[in-house]
């Protein structure tokens, strides 16, 4: 019974905390491709009768594409954080950005 040792001092969030493998950039950037995507095909079907009707312009529906990532990008890269994946919170941040640059294009449009 005297071999007990003390425990090592650890932060609730370092004992309690979900870690998973941080597999890179790449599977972030797939991650956020995948999921921009979706969203954005979500929008364009929403808008899908009035583009082929000709009342909407061709690019119009991705103007909202800024708006849609307010929804998905900050709970991702969060999530990614808390898992402990900066590599892939990079990777997905990153092609966030490129959505975001191409909302910008689309505006100007």
């Amino acid at each position: 019974m005297d071999d007990e040792t003390e425990p090592e001092t650890l932060s609730y969030r370092e004992r309690y905390a979900e870690v998973d493998v941080d597999r890179g950039k790449a599977v972030g950037a797939a991650i956020g491709l995948g999921m921009s995507v979706a969203f954005q095909g979500f929008i364009v079907l929403a808008f899908q009768s009035g583009v082929i009707g000709g009342e909407t312009p061709l690019f119009a529906p991705l103007r909202f594409a800024g708006v849609t990532q307010l929804i998905y990008v900050f709970p991702t890269v969060l999530f990614f954080v808390n898992r402990r994946c900066p590599e892939m919170a990079k990777g997905f941040v990153a092609v966030a950005a490129l959505v975001l640059l191409g909302t910008f294009a689309a505006l100007v449009v």
